[in-house]
């Protein structure tokens, strides 16, 4: 014997078109549709909630024209504050911009992304979707590269990033075109190739570099002593070397002629370590009267 469901077992449930309903109110985005005489037809719970401006006027029958014009003069678009007859002009000179993604700003602060898509019937319906916090994301992320750019602008260090995989040069300083000239690729900093290889062999085991001494090529084909520091990145898929550079040839200079300077001193100077004793300076001086020693 077949036991079939109860006599009203299946009495309250919800139909395809209550379930339709529930997902049309529980969109995230604002929805409205309109019919072919852009009239308002229906519209979700959301799309309300967005124009709280004019929240009483949004109700079937309602003009499309109608809402966009009371919004402007209820102030609740910034583009046109204080010239609402200008902007009303130019956003309602074509009719409803079906097949189009605009951008709206609200007085509040919010930014909505509409989109208008066609109907079978003639009509239209409206998507408006809250970008908000992508655009301030993004706006943060621009006012964060401007600083970066600016630090790196005006700093006095030669910064490169280069390529890993064959040296390309994607970016460099100010101060990296005066050190090493209009260069290209990483390559073209070193003497020898192997001397780029070693240093990024050692980036990649290490993960980074710091104070590593190495010479290089600067603008005038020269060999300078330089420290260098070290990063690796990923951008747009690729990684990258991120190097910086500081100019040891004035140092080294400077420290030469202290060392002539104290050599030529025809007193006795010696410098040693003082927990150890050991030897790091002996002027002539001091070898003509002790002799070489290694210790104090």
């Amino acid at each position: 014997m077949t036991v079939g469901p109860e006599p009203d077992s299946f009495a309250n449930a919800p139909t395809e078109t209550d379930l339709i309903r529930d997902a049309f109110q529980a969109l995230s985005e604002g929805i409205a549709i309109y019919d072919a005489d852009y009239r308002l037809v229906t519209f979700n719970q959301r799309y309300l909630e967005m124009f709280p401006m004019i929240a009483e006027l949004i109700k079937p029958g309602v003009t499309w024209s109608y809402l966009v014009r009371a919004g402007a003069e209820r102030g609740q678009y910034v583009n046109a504050l204080g010239k609402v007859d200008e902007w009303l002009n130019s956003r309602l000179k074509d009719g409803v911009p079906i097949g189009q993604t605009n951008e709206i700003e609200l007085t509040s602060g919010l930014i909505y992304q509409v989109q208008f898509s066609a109907t079978k019937n003639n009509g239209f319906v409206v998507a408006n979707t809250d970008i908000t916090e992508r655009r301030q994301a993004e706006k943060i992320a621009r006012e964060q590269g401007d600083i970066l750019r600016t630090v790196l602008e005006t700093s006095p260090l030669a910064i490169t990033m280069a390529r890993l995989e064959d040296g390309v040069i994607l970016y460099r300083s100010p101060g990296a075109t005066t050190f090493y000239g209009n260069t290209t690729n990483a390559y073209q900093h070193y003497f020898d190739a192997k001397d780029r290889e070693d240093y990024i062999e050692e980036l990649i085991e290490a993960g980074r570099v710091d104070d590593y001494r190495i010479t290089v090529k600067n603008a005038e084909g020269a060999k300078c002593a330089v420290a260098s520091w070290g990063r690796l990145v990923d951008f747009e898929g690729a990684t990258y070397v991120v190097t910086a550079i500081v100019d040891l040839s004035e140092k080294q200079e400077q420290e030469a002629m202290i060392r002539r300077v104290l050599e030529a001193c025809p007193a006795p100077i010696q410098m040693t370590r003082a927990e150890t004793g050991e030897v790091m300076f002996s002027s002539p001086e001091t070898i003509s009267l002790f002799g070489e020693l290694r210790s104090a």
